[in-house]
């Protein structure tokens, strides 16, 4: 069971257990294919396939994968946070999936997307960048 604060009501909350919190992630949009949750002291709390949906991965490589990764790759991208601001989204693409960090006032939500999800400035400029080389 996690404490989740009520939208626009200071001082108020409500409890919500993390499958929930995990189902209505889902429900936003059926490209997410993966959802992890990790508490600010990085513990894996909840790390959840969508059904029907071939993994790329095992359960056990997803688990130890997302018990290790947030505090390295957080951490180093808090690092640039008194110069450039908070870190609010933080996306990677590979080939197959698009993984996301998200973060919240008490949690990392970790995704992973169909790769067919646009990012597509980010995508042209790594494109023009590529080939720059191939020249």
């Amino acid at each position: 069971m996690v404490i989740v604060p009520r939208p626009g009501i200071v001082g108020e909350s409500y409890s919500m257990d993390t499958e929930q919190i995990v189902q209505r992630i889902f429900k936003i949009d059926k490209r997410i294919r993966y959802v992890a949750m990790v508490d600010s002291e990085y513990h894996l709390l909840e790390s959840k396939m969508r059904g029907g949906i071939a993994t790329l991965t095992s359960e056990e490589v997803d688990r130890n994968f997302y018990s290790i990764a947030p505090p390295i790759v957080l951490d180093a991208v808090a690092k640039l946070e008194p110069y450039y601001g908070s870190f609010s989204v933080l996306s990677i693409r590979y080939e197959k999936v698009v993984a996301v960090y998200c973060r919240s006032p008490d949690y990392i939500i970790a995704l992973t997307l169909n790769p067919e999800v646009e990012t597509p400035f980010l995508d042209k400029i790594a494109n023009a960048i590529r080939e720059i080389f191939i020249q």
